[in-house]
Order: C-alpha cells, then structure tokens, then sequence
C-alpha cells in the first residue's frame, strides 16, 4: 500500500506521458518483433497490460487533482477510427487467416497511435502549464527585497 501511495504522489503528467510513449513503443516492437519473441510474446503481452492497468489508475487519481483539457471531436474521430480499423482487422483476419499480421492491424494500430501521441502531447503541456503557473514564495521574497 507504501508503494501505490509512493507511486501516486511522484505521478505527473509528464512522467504519464513519457510511460505512454514508451507504451506506444512497446506496442510497435511486439507487433515487428512477435515472430522472433516466439514464446516470450504472452509474458511481454501480459507485463505491457499490467503496465498499462497501473497506469490508467494512476491517470484517474492524477486527474482528480490536475484535469486535463477536454478531448476535442478529433480525439473521438480517432477513437472510432481505431475502433473501426480493430472491426475490419477481426473480419479480415476471419475471412483469411493466413494474411500478414502487421498489414492487417495497421487500420486499427494507426488512430489508436495518432490519438496516444494527442494524448502525449496534451499531458506534456499540461505539466508544463502548471509547472509555469507555481512560483515558489521563496522567489517572491527575494526579488522584493533586491
């Protein structure tokens, strides 16, 4: 218990943003990587999962104290792209199970990836909006008194 509550007062958006680039990362280097992880690929899958879970918790209790922006209309668009792309994979990879795996999840792959790094970029800004805004009073001292 130490640790969640550690984990969640050293959680930012930046440090949130740079665990979903390196998600990203993750998800690309096991799709190109799944034939040569052989046997390795349901551990990997399943460490990057729980990664993911804990973050998403830690993103829910950091957006209690620090909200993000609002996602906009292009953030559902991508949504129901990759949504869409991961129907259209699923049909494809039914109607003939010997295609390619890369091509084949590469409708749903690309909006999912567009709106992570959206994602990446609003926590980034997020951070570094609130970071300008604090002031430490130490500071305001100082320049008073020069």
């Amino acid at each position: 218990m130490a640790l969640v509550s550690y984990a969640s007062s050293a959680w930012d958006w930046r440090l949130s943003a740079q665990f979903r680039l390196l998600s990203l990362v993750t998800l690309w280097a096991g799709l190109m990587l799944a034939p040569e992880l052989g046997p390795l690929l349901l551990p990997f899958a399943l460490v990057r999962t729980g990664a993911s879970v804990a973050q998403l918790a830690l993103n829910r209790k950091l957006a209690q104290r620090i909200a993000l922006p609002r996602r906009d209309r292009l953030d559902y668009a991508l949504f129901g792209l990759a949504f869409l792309g991961a129907v259209a994979a699923s049909l494809i990879r039914e109607a003939y199970p010997a295609a390619a795996e890369i091509p084949v999840v590469l409708p749903a792959l690309l909006p999912f990836s567009a709106l992570q790094l959206r994602m990446c970029r609003r926590s980034f800004h997020t951070h570094v909006d609130r970071e300008a805004v604090v002031i430490p009073f130490s500071r305001l001292t100082e320049q008073r008194a020069a």
